[in-house]
Protein backbone atom coordinates (compact mmCIF):
# COMPACT_ATOMS: atom_id res chain seq x y z
CA UNK A 1 0.00 0.00 0.00
CA UNK A 2 1.36 3.39 -1.02
CA UNK A 3 0.66 5.50 2.07
CA UNK A 4 0.60 8.76 0.13
CA UNK A 5 -2.12 7.44 -2.16
CA UNK A 6 -4.58 6.77 0.67
CA UNK A 7 -7.79 8.72 0.10
CA UNK A 8 -9.51 10.70 2.85
CA UNK A 9 -13.23 11.56 2.90
CA UNK A 10 -14.94 14.57 4.46
CA UNK A 11 -18.73 14.85 4.24
CA UNK A 12 -20.62 18.13 4.10
CA UNK A 13 -23.90 19.49 2.78
CA UNK A 14 -23.77 20.90 -0.75
CA UNK A 15 -25.05 24.25 0.56
CA UNK A 16 -21.78 24.64 2.48
CA UNK A 17 -19.54 24.27 -0.56
CA UNK A 18 -19.56 27.89 -1.76
CA UNK A 19 -18.59 29.10 1.71
CA UNK A 20 -15.79 26.55 1.97
CA UNK A 21 -14.35 27.75 -1.34
CA UNK A 22 -14.73 31.44 -0.44
CA UNK A 23 -12.98 30.88 2.90
CA UNK A 24 -10.16 28.91 1.29
CA UNK A 25 -10.74 25.62 3.01
CA UNK A 26 -12.63 23.42 5.46
CA UNK A 27 -12.83 24.69 9.04
CA UNK A 28 -12.85 22.47 12.11
CA UNK A 29 -16.11 22.32 14.07
CA UNK A 30 -14.76 24.75 16.66
CA UNK A 31 -13.71 27.20 13.94
CA UNK A 32 -17.00 26.83 12.05
CA UNK A 33 -18.74 28.04 15.21
CA UNK A 34 -16.57 31.18 15.07
CA UNK A 35 -16.32 31.87 11.34
CA UNK A 36 -19.37 30.25 9.69
CA UNK A 37 -22.14 29.65 12.24
CA UNK A 38 -24.82 29.46 9.54
CA UNK A 39 -23.45 26.31 7.95
CA UNK A 40 -25.86 23.42 7.37
CA UNK A 41 -25.05 20.83 10.03
CA UNK A 42 -25.52 17.19 9.13
CA UNK A 43 -24.06 15.58 12.27
CA UNK A 44 -25.24 14.91 15.80
CA UNK A 45 -25.14 18.08 17.91
CA UNK A 46 -24.46 16.03 21.05
CA UNK A 47 -21.49 14.33 19.40
CA UNK A 48 -20.05 17.63 18.20
CA UNK A 49 -20.26 18.90 21.77
CA UNK A 50 -18.32 15.87 22.98
CA UNK A 51 -15.69 16.49 20.31
CA UNK A 52 -15.30 20.09 21.47
CA UNK A 53 -14.49 18.90 24.99
CA UNK A 54 -12.45 15.74 24.40
CA UNK A 55 -8.67 16.28 24.54
CA UNK A 56 -6.62 14.91 21.67
CA UNK A 57 -4.30 13.43 24.27
CA UNK A 58 -0.62 13.60 25.19
CA UNK A 59 0.51 14.05 21.58
CA UNK A 60 -1.27 17.44 21.45
CA UNK A 61 -1.46 19.00 24.95
CA UNK A 62 -4.26 21.54 25.22
CA UNK A 63 -5.93 20.56 21.92
CA UNK A 64 -9.40 19.10 21.53
CA UNK A 65 -10.91 16.85 18.86
CA UNK A 66 -13.21 19.70 17.88
CA UNK A 67 -10.16 21.77 16.89
CA UNK A 68 -9.56 19.38 13.98
CA UNK A 69 -11.19 18.85 10.59
CA UNK A 70 -12.28 15.18 10.47
CA UNK A 71 -11.79 12.84 7.53
CA UNK A 72 -12.75 9.18 7.25
CA UNK A 73 -10.60 6.54 5.60
CA UNK A 74 -13.62 5.08 3.77
CA UNK A 75 -17.01 6.22 2.41
CA UNK A 76 -20.40 4.75 3.44
CA UNK A 77 -19.84 5.57 7.10
CA UNK A 78 -22.18 4.83 10.00
CA UNK A 79 -22.75 8.60 10.16
CA UNK A 80 -24.03 8.67 6.59
CA UNK A 81 -26.26 5.69 7.37
CA UNK A 82 -27.82 7.63 10.25
CA UNK A 83 -28.42 10.54 7.87
CA UNK A 84 -29.94 8.17 5.31
CA UNK A 85 -32.29 6.76 7.94
CA UNK A 86 -33.35 10.20 9.15
CA UNK A 87 -31.78 9.62 12.54
CA UNK A 88 -30.04 12.99 12.98
CA UNK A 89 -32.13 15.46 14.98
CA UNK A 90 -32.36 18.86 13.30
CA UNK A 91 -31.48 17.56 9.84
CA UNK A 92 -34.15 16.07 7.55
CA UNK A 93 -32.87 16.39 3.97
CA UNK A 94 -31.47 12.88 3.71
CA UNK A 95 -28.23 11.71 2.12
CA UNK A 96 -28.64 13.05 -1.41
CA UNK A 97 -27.43 16.64 -0.75
CA UNK A 98 -24.40 15.30 1.16
CA UNK A 99 -21.19 15.54 -0.86
CA UNK A 100 -17.74 14.05 -0.28
CA UNK A 101 -14.71 16.32 -0.33
CA UNK A 102 -11.84 13.95 -1.07
CA UNK A 103 -8.22 14.55 -0.17
CA UNK A 104 -5.15 12.32 0.08
CA UNK A 105 -2.53 11.67 2.76
CA UNK A 106 0.25 13.47 0.90
CA UNK A 107 -1.99 16.49 0.26
CA UNK A 108 -2.90 16.82 3.93
CA UNK A 109 0.56 16.28 5.37
CA UNK A 110 2.22 18.76 2.98
CA UNK A 111 -0.45 21.45 3.39
CA UNK A 112 -0.91 21.21 7.15
CA UNK A 113 1.61 21.40 9.98
CA UNK A 114 -0.58 19.78 12.63
CA UNK A 115 -2.37 16.53 11.92
CA UNK A 116 -2.89 13.12 13.50
CA UNK A 117 -5.10 10.07 13.07
CA UNK A 118 -6.96 7.48 15.10
CA UNK A 119 -7.52 3.74 14.88
CA UNK A 120 -11.28 4.13 15.51
CA UNK A 121 -13.91 6.81 16.17
CA UNK A 122 -12.00 9.64 17.83
CA UNK A 123 -14.52 10.11 20.65
CA UNK A 124 -14.38 6.48 21.76
CA UNK A 125 -12.60 6.05 25.10
CA UNK A 126 -9.99 3.61 23.82
CA UNK A 127 -9.20 5.40 20.54
CA UNK A 128 -5.46 5.56 19.93
CA UNK A 129 -3.89 8.68 18.43
CA UNK A 130 -0.89 8.64 16.07
CA UNK A 131 1.19 11.36 14.39
CA UNK A 132 3.46 9.21 12.23
CA UNK A 133 2.20 7.78 8.91
CA UNK A 134 4.22 4.62 9.55
CA UNK A 135 1.48 3.74 12.07
CA UNK A 136 -1.26 3.73 9.44
CA UNK A 137 -1.07 -0.04 9.69
CA UNK A 138 -3.03 0.42 12.94
CA UNK A 139 -6.06 1.36 10.84
CA UNK A 140 -8.15 -1.74 10.08
CA UNK A 141 -7.92 -1.74 6.30
CA UNK A 142 -10.00 -4.91 5.96
CA UNK A 143 -12.89 -3.07 7.61
CA UNK A 144 -12.23 0.03 5.49
CA UNK A 145 -12.32 -1.96 2.27
CA UNK A 146 -15.50 -3.85 3.22
CA UNK A 147 -18.86 -2.60 2.00
CA UNK A 148 -20.61 -3.49 5.27
CA UNK A 149 -19.38 -2.58 8.75
CA UNK A 150 -21.97 -4.07 11.13
CA UNK A 151 -20.49 -5.39 14.38
CA UNK A 152 -20.09 -9.16 14.48
CA UNK A 153 -19.15 -11.73 17.11
CA UNK A 154 -15.72 -11.95 15.50
CA UNK A 155 -15.27 -8.16 15.36
CA UNK A 156 -17.60 -6.58 17.95
CA UNK A 157 -16.08 -3.11 17.41
CA UNK A 158 -16.20 -3.08 13.61
CA UNK A 159 -18.39 0.04 13.51
CA UNK A 160 -15.96 1.96 15.72
CA UNK A 161 -13.03 0.88 13.54
CA UNK A 162 -14.84 1.93 10.36
CA UNK A 163 -15.00 5.44 11.80
CA UNK A 164 -11.25 5.86 12.29
CA UNK A 165 -10.35 9.47 11.55
CA UNK A 166 -7.59 11.53 9.98
CA UNK A 167 -7.60 14.89 11.74
CA UNK A 168 -6.25 18.24 10.49
CA UNK A 169 -5.82 21.14 12.94
CA UNK A 170 -8.10 24.18 12.41
CA UNK A 171 -8.39 24.21 8.61
CA UNK A 172 -7.59 22.15 5.52
CA UNK A 173 -6.74 24.42 2.54
CA UNK A 174 -9.11 24.14 -0.41
CA UNK A 175 -6.17 23.29 -2.70
CA UNK A 176 -5.73 20.02 -0.79
CA UNK A 177 -9.09 18.72 -2.08
CA UNK A 178 -8.51 16.51 -5.12
CA UNK A 179 -12.09 15.47 -5.89
CA UNK A 180 -15.76 15.82 -5.06
CA UNK A 181 -18.20 12.90 -5.12
CA UNK A 182 -21.95 13.38 -5.42
CA UNK A 183 -25.12 11.31 -5.38
CA UNK A 184 -26.45 11.98 -8.89
CA UNK A 185 -26.37 14.22 -11.97
CA UNK A 186 -28.49 16.91 -10.32
CA UNK A 187 -25.89 17.48 -7.63
CA UNK A 188 -22.99 17.11 -10.05
CA UNK A 189 -24.40 20.01 -12.07
CA UNK A 190 -24.88 22.10 -8.93
CA UNK A 191 -21.33 21.46 -7.73
CA UNK A 192 -19.88 22.31 -11.14
CA UNK A 193 -21.83 25.58 -11.14
CA UNK A 194 -20.42 26.44 -7.69
CA UNK A 195 -16.90 25.61 -8.90
CA UNK A 196 -17.19 27.77 -12.00
CA UNK A 197 -15.42 30.78 -10.47
CA UNK A 198 -12.99 28.82 -8.30
CA UNK A 199 -9.33 28.91 -9.30
CA UNK A 200 -8.89 25.39 -7.94
CA UNK A 201 -11.39 22.99 -9.51
CA UNK A 202 -11.31 19.42 -8.17
CA UNK A 203 -12.83 16.76 -10.39
CA UNK A 204 -16.52 16.07 -9.76
CA UNK A 205 -17.89 12.54 -10.10
CA UNK A 206 -21.13 10.73 -9.43
CA UNK A 207 -20.24 7.84 -7.11
CA UNK A 208 -23.56 6.23 -6.23
CA UNK A 209 -21.77 3.35 -4.51
CA UNK A 210 -20.58 5.67 -1.76
CA UNK A 211 -24.18 6.17 -0.64
CA UNK A 212 -26.92 3.93 0.73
Amino acid sequence: MDINEIRLYHMTHIDNLAGIIDEGGIWSDNDVAKHAPDRVRIGYSSLKEKRRKKPVGPIRPGAFIGDYVPFYFAPRSPMLFAIYKGGVAGYDQGQQPVIYLVSRIDKTTTNCDDWCFTDRHAVVKFAQMYEDVSYLEKVDWDVMNARMWKDTEEIPDKQERRQAEFLVRNKLPWKAIIGIAVFNKKYKNQVEDILANSEHKPSVKIVRGWYF
